[in-house]
């Protein structure tokens, strides 16, 4: 949503409000949700039920944003990093934003290159972000917030 309030128009891709879940009364989480259709209805950002209907090969930044706690959220984003990979255009940078135990990033740039027959830091960038949210301790996950990590290519501003 940040990209919309920029006026960057943007797709997002899964599960967004309108889908039949329950959502656990949160702060802030009306609101976003709120936010979010009013982005939706101005046309700044567009949904997809998911990647499969992205226009990869208009999309110079995309985010992958989750947090794979488990094994099967794990391989979720793993066959989601394989599907992808094949469609990103030259140039593209990607971000991975979540909470990942350590060298994650590492085994998801290998996939990366190797499905999508591209090279980080050459072809395509990828970027870590990593994401704290209420009710997770950073002592359980050992990291620390406002963390950037990249390989092989400038971080932009």
């Amino acid at each position: 949503m940040l990209f919309a309030d920029a006026g960057t128009p943007n797709y997002l891709a899964g599960p967004f409000g309108d889908d039949d879940r329950r959502h656990e009364n949160r702060p802030g989480l009306e609101e976003a949700l709120w936010l979010l259709g009013i982005f939706v209805k101005t046309g700044k950002i567009k949904l997809t039920r998911d990647y499969h209907e992205l226009p990869l090969s208009q999309i110079r930044t995309l985010i992958l944003s989750t947090h794979p706690s488990t094994q099967d959220q794990t391989d979720k984003l793993e066959m989601a990093a394989r599907g992808l990979a094949p469609g990103l255009a030259a140039g593209t940078r990607l971000a991975f934003a979540g909470l990942c135990r350590p060298n994650y990033t590492s085994l998801l740039k290998a996939t990366i290159e190797q499905y999508g027959g591209v090279k980080m830091g050459v072809d395509t960038h990828l970027y870590y972000l990593p994401m704290f949210w209420s009710g997770e301790g950073v002592q359980e996950f050992r990291e620390k917030p406002k963390i950037l990590a990249g390989f092989e290519g400038p971080i932009p501003s």
